[in-house]
């Protein structure tokens, strides 16, 4: 029996899961989320939770905005980060998404009034700090 390093099954997976996979599955979760939080915030009781989590990931949702429109508008630049952009952000974007589900079941223990703005405040200032040590120190 001959050895074929083409034939074994980590080859094979790798053959499968390309770079445009990847790429689909980064993008369906970075923005898949907000959608279902989104969902979710059709249930009144789940508010108080929800908007910390929809906090962290604001800045990196504005952030996908910018570059589509300037993607759209036709701006090379802003098209090259469109496509680099998903994969770059995902685990910016999964911590920040973490510490906000994180943060927002503290905050529900929390006794103080606070209210769903200042929630949501409390989600986007640490993710956007994040986000720009992120970006200024690379990854």
């Amino acid at each position: 029996m001959r050895f074929d390093a083409a034939s074994t099954p980590c080859t094979q997976h790798a053959q499968r899961m390309n770079d445009n996979t990847s790429l689909y599955l980064a993008i369906a979760f970075e923005l898949g989320l907000p959608a279902i939080l989104g969902l979710l915030a059709l249930w009144p009781r789940a508010r108080r939770w929800l908007v910390v989590p929809l906090g962290a990931v604001t800045p990196f949702l504005l952030f996908y905005a910018f570059n589509a429109f300037g993607a759209w508008r036709g701006d090379v630049g802003a098209t090259l980060a469109f496509q680099g952009m998903w994969l770059s952000t995902l685990i910016p974007y999964a911590a920040c998404a973490a510490f906000g589900a994180a943060f927002g079941t503290l905050l529900l223990f929390v006794r103080l009034k606070i209210t769903k703005s200042s929630r949501y405040i409390l989600g986007v200032v640490p993710s956007a700090i994040l986000a720009l040590a992120w970006t200024l120190w690379g990854q």
